[in-house]
């Protein structure tokens, strides 16, 4: 089982790839019997929160509101992949983790806040996870903040998608989450978060993307997953 550290997990989210006509078609039903066209419109986020940055020069902050959750999980892995934008799709986020230009970030980070991936080495059966004592899981958040938007250029880390404003990414350091799969054939995960304190960087700020920034809030509610089965073929798997 492939189990990534976080900054490859952030790099994926931000450069380009390709993924075969084949794998396309492998990947194309739910195998849950859910569909994953993100058709459904959420009547409320299922998760809130702000996000600050703790280096008062800076004078970023950020409020969090998860509207969509997509998920896959295996025997030895679990990825879930949580959005602001509430018209997000299973195909447009799979998509973009797998590095694809295709999908327009703009349609799936919304200006000023945050997105939010987990990715654990063990299936959904633990209900009850603390980051900071626990092992084997990670919890990431992907901030765009600003006002702004995502453009497909040529910078410093060669032709990718960068945001107008700035782009925070970081692991949470404390807090806690649950993992737990719906009954009998049902897919989808049910999700508690609760997190407080991150460290990450501005990957795409050649000035500082090696810098270690802290940032803090609480974030906190509880995802319930679409099954996304195109999530299997991201790096994770």
């Amino acid at each position: 089982m492939k189990y990534f550290s976080t900054v490859l997990a952030l790099s994926s989210l931000i450069g380009c790839g390709s993924t075969s006509s084949t794998d396309q078609e492998e990947t194309g039903g739910s195998e849950s019997g859910l569909t994953e066209t993100g058709d459904s419109t959420p009547t409320g986020p299922m998760a809130t929160g702000t996000i600050e940055m703790r280096d008062p020069e800076f004078g970023l902050s950020a409020n969090v509101e998860l509207w969509q959750a997509f998920s896959y999980f295996t025997d030895e892995a679990t990825l879930v992949y949580a959005t602001t934008s509430a018209d997000a799709s299973c195909d447009d986020v799979a998509t973009m983790l797998t590095g694809e230009k295709e999908v327009d970030p703009n349609g799936i980070f919304q200006p000023n806040s945050c997105n939010l991936l987990l990715q654990s080495n063990f299936q959904p059966n633990r209900p009850n996870y603390d980051i900071q004592t626990d092992e084997g899981a990670i919890a990431s958040i992907y901030c765009a903040f600003g006002d702004g938007e995502w453009e497909w250029k040529d910078g410093w880390k060669g032709e990718r998608w960068y945001w107008g404003g700035q782009y925070y990414t970081a692991s949470a350091w404390k807090g806690s989450l649950g993992l737990t799969q719906g009954e009998g054939d049902d897919s989808s995960l049910t999700v508690p978060i609760e997190l407080r304190e991150y460290e990450g960087n501005f990957p795409l700020d050649e000035s500082g993307s090696a810098e270690e920034h802290k940032a803090s809030g609480k974030l906190e509610g509880t995802l319930i997953t679409e099954h996304c089965s195109k999530l299997k073929k991201t790096s994770w798997f």
